[in-house]
């Protein structure tokens, strides 16, 4: 009789699980599924997640007396030991205060590197004694370490603005970006002192950063009443540096010069708030920098020129006039009226101006004035003004003497001088 053996094995063929090791014992010490990485050390340290069925066990107990014994702290510092220990919070800022040379001054900081924890306003103190004495070398090793440890405290500072300002004046760009990431979330939060010291701090290291620039420029718009001239003129410096032309916020700087002087005529300003004319001068220098022709800004600052000028009030400064009139010929607007009193001044007080404003004045005034005894005259004089202190020309005020020489050598008078 055959048999089926197909048949009668079926219900005794026993599969093993897919995951598990059919025909070994193990799944009946460890279970069906064993896992990796349950086996512990004698003293509950996990040791990797190998099997350690072979591990030979090598470690040897202390001794009972040994490993019983009292643990005794160290003895408490007497007043001198602790004071020198804590010495270095006030030996370090004395040290920086009496360096008068960066190097100094980065010998100081490393003499106290390894005194923990320094406070953010410890590096604060040494980038601004720095910056304060000059010449520190962006390549020095000693710097480079300073910086690497105040990079991980960026996201914990404050008063980022100062910080990205000393970075500008120590020439670090890699550490002015680094900051830069945080700066541009903390801008709304700052003042607007401090969101003139960001612009200013962009302007010096001429970091062209647009989307910062927009945004204070924006962040600022509602609150130039607040700042004072000075920053005034360092926001259109920064504009300047970074050749960023915002026309917008550059005609707003220059509506708020307008109404403070306004203001100063009327007797209604706040003392202090109203700008001189040097810094007038220097705002037209900027303008004129940037290509913006603002007609009724030169117009008012000639006009307060013109006033001082004639009577002879304190304000007008020769480097400031010879400013306002290289601004005025820069984009093409003739105040004809300031020139003639800037002319007649020269020739009554020639002995007051430098060579150097002489030569700025001349080339700026010569294409536009016309050839009158006059003012031949007053050519004749500066002339010999700058003849006589050339050799305090730079090579661009020379070459503005030479350029002023050409547009006045056509007229007779002068070429016998």
């Amino acid at each position: 009789m055959g048999h089926d053996w197909a048949d009668v094995l079926d219900p005794q063929v026993r599969f093993g699980p897919k995951d598990g090791r059919p025909g070994r014992r193990e799944h009946h010490k460890f279970g069906a599924s064993s896992r990796k990485g349950t086996y512990f050390y004698r003293f509950h340290k996990l040791v990797g997640k190998a099997n350690w069925r072979k591990y030979l066990e090598r470690y040897m107990a202390p001794r009972a007396l040994e490993n019983r014994q009292r643990w005794i702290p160290t003895p408490y510092a007497t007043y001198t030991q602790g004071k020198h220990a804590h010495s270095w919070n006030w030996r370090l800022p004395k040290g920086l205060a009496a360096a008068t040379t960066a190097d100094e001054v980065l010998e100081v900081w490393l003499q106290f590197r390894h005194k923990h924890p320094k406070r953010t306003f410890h590096y604060f103190k040494v980038l601004k004694r720095l910056t304060d004495v000059g010449g520190c070398d962006r390549g020095d090793w000693r710097l480079r370490f300073i910086m690497s440890r105040l990079r991980k405290l960026h996201r914990k500072v404050l008063n980022l603005p100062r910080l990205a300002a000393y970075y500008a004046e120590l020439g670090a760009l890699e550490e002015l970006e680094q900051v830069s990431r945080f700066l541009r979330k903390m801008l709304p939060k700052y003042t607007s002192h401090q969101l003139v010291v960001a612009a200013h701090a962009f302007g010096l290291a001429k970091l062209q950063d647009k989307h910062m620039m927009e945004e204070i420029a924006r962040l600022l718009a509602p609150k130039l009443s607040e700042v004072t001239p000075s920053e005034l003129v360092r926001l259109a410096q920064a504009f300047a540096d970074t050749e960023v032309c915002h026309y917008t916020f550059l005609s707003q700087l220059s509506a708020q010069a307008q109404v403070r002087v306004q203001q100063a005529s009327t007797g209604e300003v706040i003392p202090g708030s109203c700008p001189t004319l040097p810094q007038l001068a220097e705002l037209a220098s900027l303008f004129a920098q940037l290509k913006f022709q603002d007609y009724s800004f030169f117009e008012m600052v000639s006009l307060q020129a013109c006033a001082q000028l004639s009577g002879g009030h304190a304000g007008p400064t020769p480097p400031a006039l010879a400013q306002l009139c290289t601004a005025c010929a820069k984009l093409k607007v003739h105040e004809i009226q300031l020139f003639e009193v800037v002319l007649a001044h020269v020739a009554d007080h020639w002995y007051d101006y430098p060579a150097t404003s002489l030569a700025e004045i001349g080339l700026a005034l010569a294409p536009v004035m016309p050839a009158e005894d006059q003012v031949l005259d007053t050519y004749r004089k500066m002339f010999n003004q700058i003849r006589h202190d050339r050799s305090m020309l730079t090579l661009r005020l020379w070459t503005h003497h030479l350029d002023m020489k050409e547009f006045t050598e056509g007229h007779g008078p002068l070429r016998e001088a």
